[in-house]
This record gives C-alpha cells, structure tokens and sequence, in this order.
C-alpha cells in the first residue's frame, strides 16, 4: 500500500483523498463526505471542518492492524499549528514563505538583503 506515489514524506490533497477513503474501508466509523467539492481531492480545511480530529476517531484496533499508514507530517493536520515546507517556496529570492497548518502565519522579508533564497528545488532554503 502506498499512499505517497511521490515519495515527498507529505499527503497532497490528492494522497489525503486515498487515505481517507482506505481509513473508511477500514474503519466504517470514519465514513464521511471529507470531498465536499467532489473534486477527488480533500484539502485539511475538508478534512477537519466540522468533525473532531482525525486522530481522536481512529479506533484503537488500528493499533494492531496489519495494514499501516505510512506516517507524514501531516497526516494529523490537527497537530501543525504553523508549518512551511520548502516544497511550497518558488526557486530564487522568498521575500514570503506561505505557511500551512492551522494557524496561517506566512513568513515576510521586506529587506532584499535578508531575504532567504532556494537555489535549487531540492536543496532547501539558504538564509
């Protein structure tokens, strides 16, 4: 089972759309209609509005499964309270960096001299 085709370490609004729905399969008390859009994707905003967090629902017997979901920082996107992934900068100067999580706190730097930068969109960000 792999819910991460990209091997990024993180649930992309298309991967959360197969996780929820494996974690239903598995687990009927976590049907839901988590695509409210039904656009195949379930962002975190769909994930949690309106229901407890996901990691308050799953049963404990999913403790001793057999099937494991791979875990990545956000799985739980109830636990980020302000996060930024490198994946979300652009390559070159970050006079902002955009946050995710559930308090939105995105990072500014007016001075041109400050500003960090990503020389390469996989060698993470140079302050």
């Amino acid at each position: 089972m792999n819910l991460d085709p990209n091997n990024d370490g993180l649930y992309s609004d298309q991967e959360r759309y197969q996780l929820l729905n494996f974690l239903a399969n598995e687990y009927p008390e976590l049907e839901g209609n988590y695509d409210v859009d039904n656009d195949s994707k379930v962002t975190i905003l769909e994930q949690t509005q309106g229901r407890l967090p996901l990691s308050m629902r799953i049963p404990e017997r999913a403790i001793s499964s057999e099937k494991k979901v791979p875990w990545a920082l956000n799985l739980f996107p109830e636990w980020l309270m302000t996060a930024y992934f490198q994946e979300d900068a652009q390559v070159g100067k970050l006079p902002k960096h955009s946050s995710r999580g559930t308090i939105i706190a995105n990072a500014t730097q007016t001075t041109d001299a400050l500003q960090p930068v990503k020389a390469d969109a996989k060698k993470g960000l140079n302050f």
